[in-house]
């Protein structure tokens, strides 16, 4: 269910980018995921690493030519997780996003290990929930509403 022609989007470290939603950014790092998710198949997508002007907030924008454009933000607790997922009504596990994935990193990066493992379901509203775990780190819990490309405004380059 992609949402938006995602191939043709693609953003650099530095590229400053404007969404409705979420304060103005800097691009400080781009994760590139190779999976064989629990569907069996070959998956792969870019994420985004964006953090606002006084690096106090960080936020993603994922791109999959399967899923098209999402822009994600952390969840502070499993118990603000746990409640999303109660609150979210009918789930749908996103196959091509869930399990054990492989990160090659550019930049600023919060992760402390090239493997991951990640789960992640649709809620009826078509936002995504997922939690991502790196050996030894405490799992990074996440949500996702789906964006459109002509909604995201990107300004400028900074060095």
């Amino acid at each position: 269910m992609q949402n938006d022609a995602s191939e043709q989007f693609k953003l650099n470290i530095g590229h400053i980018v404007e969404i409705d939603s979420l304060p103005q950014s800097k691009v400080v790092g781009i994760d590139h995921y190779q999976m064989q998710a629990i569907d069996g198949q070959n998956h792969e997508w870019t994420s985004y690493t964006l953090v606002t002007g006084d690096a106090k907030n960080r936020w993603w924008i994922t791109v999959s030519s399967e899923l098209g454009l999402y822009a994600w933000q952390g969840i502070s607790t499993i118990a603000e997780y746990e409640a999303a997922i109660s609150g979210a009504g009918q789930l749908q596990k996103v196959t091509p996003m869930s399990g054990l994935a492989r990160l090659k990193t550019e930049g600023d990066t919060a992760q402390t290990s090239n493997v991951c493992y990640l789960d992640v379901v649709r809620t009826p509203t078509g936002g995504l929930l997922s939690a991502e775990k790196f050996d030894g780190d405490k799992p990074f819990l996440f949500r996702a509403e789906p964006i459109k490309r002509d909604a995201i405004k990107v300004t400028h380059l900074q060095p």
